[in-house]
């Protein structure tokens, strides 16, 4: 499935109709900032969990771009389901069902989160970060299932955003983003 937009791959091109905030990034440009958080250039630990890389892990890659392009503390907000909330409720952001390009999602859909924890029988859920609205589809970029490297992947919005654990699943940050900083890593 293909989310495309007029105006070129040097354009956000973000739009609002009818209470959906619709463009964003064009698949070039998300397959390039997700090429950049794999690269060298970004940070990552040797293990954490028994896994080789930290940034393999979907709240990884979320704590990265909100803390990289907001400059706000996205530090161990916890599970993927979690975070979004988590996050909100830190920093007092607005929140709600209808996605918006750079908006963090948590999720805990089926086809969406599989990883159970065991001591709960609850989905940890999954995270990561709204890129591009079209419709009924949503770009993201993301890291971990069903990729460990980040990776974008296109939802339809009903599949997406379904959370057992809160009632919200978008924590905007459109309005947070340093768009030098998003432009200056897309040019490269």
């Amino acid at each position: 499935v293909s989310i495309s937009y007029s105006g070129g791959v040097d354009c956000y091109n973000v739009c609002s109709t009818g209470g959906r905030v619709e463009g964003g990034l064009a698949e070039s440009q998300a397959d390039a900032l997700a090429a950049y958080y794999n690269s060298s250039e970004v940070w990552g630990f040797e293990t954490w969990n028994g896994l080789r890389n930290k940034k393999n892990n979907c709240t990884a890659f979320s704590m990265w771009f909100v803390d990289f392009f907001t400059g706000l503390d996205a530090d161990w907000l916890g599970n993927g389901g979690d975070f979004a909330h988590n996050l909100a409720k830190r920093h007092n952001l607005e929140q709600g069902n209808d996605p918006r390009p750079f908006a963090v999602f948590s999720s805990t859909a089926d086809g969406v989160a599989y990883a159970i924890d065991p001591s709960t029988g609850l989905k940890y859920g999954h995270t990561g970060v709204v890129v591009a609205v079209n419709g009924d589809k949503v770009m993201t970029v993301e890291a971990g299932w069903p990729k460990t490297a980040a990776h974008k992947t296109v939802y339809d919005v009903d599949k997406l955003c379904k959370n057992d654990r809160y009632s919200t699943c978008f924590t905007y940050l459109d309005s947070y983003v340093d768009s030098s900083k998003l432009a200056k890593i897309l040019r490269r």
